[in-house]
């Protein structure tokens, strides 16, 4: 079994904090152009006006969460894999690793994060 399996574990066992609650912090289009850069294959926005939200931080992987939304008709955001108006080859969720992401996105994050949640990024 791995090292990072058994922290894992350990950490689940103590019941420590794993996963931010849900955030929907809405990106600047600063740094969504800098996620389209970074993510693998490419974060990709069927519309430049499309928002894309950091959703959810899991601190056992290290990862965040982003959730790509698009207005419908009414102007109510809906998610892109729950949208009718974007084609199915569009992915509404997208992972980066916290380590990989640039110094504007971390501070992005950390100047929003509640205090109870730093220390399991730093």
């Amino acid at each position: 079994m791995g090292t990072e399996l058994i922290n894992i574990i350990k950490r689940a066992l103590k019941e420590e904090v794993t996963e931010t609650d849900l955030l929907y912090w809405e990106l600047p289009k600063k740094l969504v152009k800098e996620l389209e850069d970074r993510v693998p294959g490419g974060l990709e926005l069927y519309r430049d006006n499309d928002i894309v939200y950091l959703q959810e931080i899991w601190f056992d992987t290290r990862k965040i969460l982003f959730a790509l939304h698009i207005n419908d008709q009414f102007g109510i955001g809906v998610n892109y894999d729950e949208s009718l108006d974007v084609p199915k080859s569009y992915s509404g969720y997208y992972t980066v690793d916290f380590d990989s992401i640039s110094k504007d996105l971390k501070n992005f994050i950390l100047r929003r994060l509640e205090h109870k949640y730093i220390k399991y990024l730093l």
